[in-house]
């Protein structure tokens, strides 16, 4: 959740649970990319600096890919309590989140 208590979107919940299985796995924003490339992601340091602020949204496609390589399931990527944005008018909960696309 935010700072301010408003529901984070999904990008910067998906961005944050990036971030830490990233750190956790021990590698840096560059392996992470570069493990991206060997698979077909068009990813630099910087895509995934992007991904990890959510400045920057990720396809379905390259979500898939990045599943893949973290050797993740999606649920480890909208990890957390609160709520996501997902629309201008739709916010759900991470928990239901989870199921949805589980």
């Amino acid at each position: 959740m935010s700072a301010d208590n408003e529901p984070s979107t999904l990008y910067q919940v998906l961005g944050a649970n990036l971030r830490t299985i990233r750190t956790d796995r021990g590698w840096s924003q560059d392996e992470l990319a570069r493990r991206a490339r060997a698979h077909g992601l068009k990813w630099s340091r910087s895509s995934v600096a992007a991904f990890e602020s959510a400045k920057k949204s990720i396809n379905i496609q390259d979500l898939v890919l990045l599943l893949f390589v973290l050797s993740a399931s999606i649920g480890e990527l909208l990890a957390g309590d609160g709520r996501a944005v997902v629309s201008k008018s739709v916010s759900l909960d991470l928990e239901d989140l989870r199921t949805i696309l589980a």
